[in-house]
């Protein structure tokens, strides 16, 4: 559901480094779902970003930003 809330969840798991990987992909397919800006999702989605966890993510991560004019 793509809600803050959820994206904070999925970001709690983010810290455990066996979902990391999987908490990245969920919180960049919420972020990119939702229909406002936030100090929230701009602070998770440079959080994956610079953590590098999944190159693939990078090109997705860089939409939700520039979306979020940032």
């Amino acid at each position: 559901f793509p809600a803050e809330e959820s994206l904070a969840l999925s970001m709690d798991h983010f810290g455990d480094s066996g979902l990391k990987r999987t908490a990245a992909h969920v919180a960049v397919g919420i972020a990119e779902r939702l229909p406002v800006k936030s100090a929230q999702t701009v602070e998770a989605m440079q959080r994956i970003q610079s953590s590098g966890i999944d190159p693939r993510l990078e090109s997705r991560i860089k939409a939700v930003l520039t979306k979020l004019g940032i």
